[in-house]
């Protein structure tokens, strides 16, 4: 399923309570499934019937962000209409903190690849790294970007600069 645009480590807020909370995982299930296979009913949450969630809506994990004096206590999953994204992006050009960490685990693992004499490593790991960007919240932009900032890496050595 995977129709929410929601990412991992994306601020969000609760739009029943106006509290901040970070996404922690995006389920591949709609509120139907998630409230069966959970025994708990989200349509009926009286919260979350104020903004009218449909069935077939996909559903978000999210931890609320509690202040310094004390720590998450668990998490927590509501229909993706309940949730509004933290406009906290223009920081860096709209990019979004998955793609930030994607970007950095994927171009490690093409200079490690790169690295161990076999070229046909990097290439495996972008064909691999290709594929996961189908149908995910992976963009290929990423991958490519990944794997142009590994491959300045190995020709000039040094730091990307971001």
């Amino acid at each position: 399923m995977s129709d929410t645009w929601f990412r991992i480590g994306d601020p969000v807020m609760d739009a029943a309570q106006g509290r901040a909370m970070v996404v922690v995982a995006t389920p591949d299930q709609t509120v139907a499934e998630w409230s069966e296979a959970e025994g708990y009913d989200l349509l009926d949450n009286y919260a979350n019937s104020k903004f009218d969630p449909a069935p077939d809506e996909p559903v978000v994990e999210c931890v609320y962000v509690s202040d310094v004096r004390s720590e998450p206590s668990k998490t927590y999953t509501f229909p993706a209409s309940r949730c509004r994204l933290i406009d906290v992006h223009h920081a860096d050009d709209g990019r979004r903190l998955y793609d930030r960490v994607a970007r950095d685990v994927l171009e490690a693992l093409f200079r490690v690849a790169a690295a161990s004499d076999m070229a046909s490593s990097a290439e495996a790991v972008y064909d691999v790294a290709s594929h996961a960007t189908l149908g995910s919240a992976l963009d290929e932009d990423v991958v490519e970007e990944a794997f142009e900032l590994a491959e300045i890496e190995a020709k000039f050595g040094g730091d990307d600069g971001e």
